[in-house]
């Protein structure tokens, strides 16, 4: 197939699967990095040496100010570009001597296009980090692949520490070029010792500005890894490689089960018709690569109840969507099954897809309605700020800086508690019920007047708050929309 037919599909098919997103507004983390460029004047370096995530944002600032659009096409511009740089690799990854790897590179590209346990990058501006990496991590493979002299790590190298500039998802691609460029082993050890030293080049940089090795929440995961910790954080991440998240751990449990046998029944299928030696070789290559880039998303985790996290999937899942591709291919000749099946978990992935992005669009749609109501002056309690929903983050941080951005006055502006999932679970609506001059909000939240005066009591922290009662608005969520009370 053309590569210019190829770019156009995957632009179509981005564009078509995340348009709901294009009305959403920025989020959390994404007012943080507006705050570094526009208000502190620096980009991201201190503790987490991620400044692309600052330089893109600053970048989509000079074109289309502080309207999201634009935000968002960038993201969408990104993750296309991915799904064409993993057909370009897939068609460097020799599998099959006949059309059918023709067909195994579009198929690549096609399904991690439709992959729906990565596209946190995609719907959340600031999850481009993640994205970006891949940009630089999927070119540099290309390279390695299309190069075969002793000096083909140069244009790598650069795009290796270029994609750890953006996030740390890709820190294992050396160990992925190495495993897919081996022919043999005096070359893997000589070749190998050069990414070492390059390795040494970039822990320096990253030590000398960024000032230790690890964010604080990598080292606060790492800490945690205590007993079976982290085999258990592995086998949940690679459950969630082929499964949506649910809340239900029983359920999970088995159907993580259910996916293993599924898994190890096609591998032995797989090798029981005897694959020619150039195909089994570089399936091992990806499966090797594979487990490789799960290495992060094992330290650092995702959840198994939401899509939070899901941005450590988005560097693996090009090598299981590539491995999905070529045993797809290999079990069978009939194209007639290659269509059914591809459209089987094509469907499914649309579905999830819109899915998850519906909670975006709600977790967008909550963070504006906040915003819009802090707006006009005045004393503003907000009650029940969400965290997030259903793994879309809402204000999980920077309400401050979410503020200043918007031009609101944040003396003005009180919250008086923030609920987590685990206390949204619990009831269908949050509700207020008015009592004389009390009115209570649940979960935690008591307003009584007291003559000019209103008193706000957190139950939660025991903290009380006085505020004069002329002027005060008190805004809350009840899961569905923000409301304001009738004081």
């Amino acid at each position: 197939m053309n590569k210019r037919v190829v770019i156009l599909i995957a632009l179509a098919l981005v564009f078509l699967l995340y348009l709901p997103v294009l009305g959403n507004g920025f989020l959390t983390d994404d007012y943080a990095a507006l705050y570094r460029i526009l208000v502190e004047k620096r980009i991201l370096y201190r503790d987490m040496l991620r400044p692309m995530i600052d330089i893109s944002f600053y970048f989509n600032y000079l074109i289309s100010g502080l309207h999201p659009l634009g935000y968002y096409i960038f993201n969408f511009l990104v993750h296309a570009a991915n799904c064409y740089l993993v057909y370009l690799v897939a068609s460097r990854i020799v599998l099959f001597e006949d059309r059918r790897q023709r067909y195994f590179a579009v198929l690549s590209g096609l399904a991690f296009a439709i992959y729906p346990f990565h596209n946190e990058p995609v719907v959340w501006l600031s999850g481009r980090l993640s994205s970006l990496a891949a940009v630089a991590g999927l070119w540099a493979i290309y390279l390695s692949l299309s190069h075969k002299g002793s000096r083909y790590w140069i244009g790598p190298a650069l795009l290796w520490i270029t994609g750890l500039f953006a996030y740390e998802s890709i820190i294992g691609l050396p160990m992925i070029i190495l495993v897919l460029r081996y022919s043999d082993r005096r070359r893997f050890l000589r070749e190998a010792s050069v990414w070492v030293g390059i390795a040494v080049v970039w822990a320096l940089i990253h030590y000398g500005l960024a000032g230790s090795m690890l964010p604080d929440y990598g080292r606060n995961s790492l800490a945690k890894q205590d007993g079976g910790g982290l085999w258990t954080q592995s086998l949940k991440v690679l459950g969630r490689c082929f499964l949506p998240p649910l809340d239900r751990p029983d359920w999970m449990t088995k159907a993580f089960a259910g996916v293993g046998v599924v898994v190890l029944a096609v591998n032995i299928v797989l090798w029981l018709r005897k694959p020619a030696r150039a195909f089994a070789v570089a399936y091992g290559k990806l499966a090797v690569a594979f487990l490789t880039a799960l290495a992060v998303p094992a330290l650092i985790g995702v959840s198994t109840r939401t899509s939070e996290g899901d941005r450590l999937l988005y560097f693996p899942s090009v090598f299981l969507c590539i491995l999905g591709a070529a045993a797809l291919l290999q079990l069978t000749r009939r194209r007639m099954v290659w269509w059914a099946v591809s459209g089987f978990f094509g469907i499914a992935g649309v579905l999830l897809i819109e899915a998850n992005n519906s909670h975006w669009v709600t977790a967008s749609g909550t963070a504006t309605a906040i915003i819009d109501s802090t707006r006009g002056g005045g004393p503003v309690v907000l009650v029940n700020l969400p965290d997030e929903w259903e793994g879309a983050y809402i204000f999980r941080n920077n309400v401050e800086q979410s503020m200043v951005i918007n031009g609101i006055d944040t003396a003005g502006v009180v919250v008086n508690n923030k609920v987590m999932r685990p206390e949204y679970l619990k009831m269908r609506f949050f509700e207020d019920s008015k009592r004389g001059d009390s009115t209570f909000i649940s979960p935690v939240t008591t307003i009584v007047r007291k003559g000019d005066v209103i008193e706000v009591h957190n139950a939660g922290t025991g903290m009380r708050r006085i505020l004069p009662y002329v002027g005060t608005r008190i805004y809350y969520w009840d899961k569905s929309r923000v409301k304001k009370i009738a004081l």
